[in-house]
């Protein structure tokens, strides 16, 4: 296998910038909270994929990202700085995609300016509270998520190892969702009764209007683990291992009665709700979409959406 060591002119070698072969990573690995919180720690962050295929990063003698196949590898070097900052911007992207994790991601990217700060010659001189606090999307999901972010940040922290679709309050992250730019009117211009949110990075969303209620059916690529039978959760901060997953084919889910959402749904990713609860918290995104964006035509789509409905 032939090696490529890219250390400048990175444009002209990849054919990309910086940031978007890490993009290519987080992608791969498909975990970015696990990918902040083990790069600091391990030496390594391999691709769950397939073995020598794809992409990893690695903090060993140097820290670089590389892209690899059976013919060759590339190594594209990177500073702490700048693999900080390329962790900033991805998760300022896609906030909204992790509005009920978003307090462990927050602490995750502290504890990486902590450690280069505290062993890398070259300082990260950055307030990252300071940049949060003036967002105010952030402030919004942090708000509006709240119970979430902080049992999520203890749960995963403190308590049991897996996290699963029981644990997710579907229909705050779902409006959550909607406030990203553009999905909140795409829903409040939809007229069909069943319709699909496309995955935009981690998310997708099947909403069903039924009689008297809604039904929404949540996927996220980073909660799939499939055991033979169907969808039984994942292992946010740690690669599954293979006694993991034997102990979970024999979990039956059915059996699982501690899980906090357990007895408000009959199935781990589909959420029902009232339509008079559905307009309730839709009309606080909506005020909150005006506020964030200044945009007063949402405000007359949702009447419209009301009268429709």
């Amino acid at each position: 296998m032939s090696l490529k060591k890219i250390k400048d002119n990175y444009f002209e070698n990849l054919k990309m910038n910086k940031y978007d072969f890490f993009n290519n990573l987080v992608n791969e690995i498909g975990n970015f909270a696990f990918l902040i919180s083990e790069i600091y720690k391990s030496g390594e962050v391999k691709t769950s994929i397939i073995e020598n295929y794809g992409y990893y990063i690695s903090n060993e003698s140097s820290l670089y990202i590389a892209e690899l196949n059976e013919a060759k590898e590339i190594r594209v070097y990177y500073s702490y700085e700048e693999l900080f900052y390329s962790f900033y911007l991805y998760y300022l992207k896609n906030m909204a995609d992790y509005s009920d994790f978003m307090l462990f991601i927050e602490q995750e990217l502290y504890n990486y300016t902590q450690y280069t700060d505290n062993l890398k010659k070259y300082k990260i001189k950055f307030d990252l509270n300071d940049f949060f606090n003036r967002d105010k999307l952030r402030n919004f999901l942090i708000e509006y998520n709240k119970k979430e972010n902080i049992y999520n940040y203890n749960f995963i922290n403190f308590n049991r190892k897996y996290i699963n679709y029981w644990d997710i309050n579907i229909l705050k992250k779902f409006y959550s969702f909607l406030l990203k730019e553009g999905k909140l009117k795409e829903i409040l211009n939809k007229k069909e009764k069943k319709y699909i949110l496309p995955k935009t990075n981690l998310e997708k969303f099947i909403i069903n209007i039924l009689k008297n209620k809604i039904e929404i059916e949540y996927e996220n690529i980073e909660l799939e683990y499939h055991d033979g039978r169907g969808v039984v959760g994942f292992q946010y901060k740690e690669k599954l291992e293979k006694s993991d997953v034997a102990l979970l084919k024999y979990k039956n889910i059915n059996d699982l009665k501690e899980e906090r959402f357990r007895n408000s749904r009959d199935e781990m990713n589909v959420e029902i709700i009232s339509k008079e609860n559905f307009l309730k918290e839709l009309e606080i995104i909506v005020v909150a979409y005006k506020d964030i964006y200044n945009d007063n035509e949402v405000q007359e789509m949702f009447e419209n959406f009301k009268e429709n409905f």
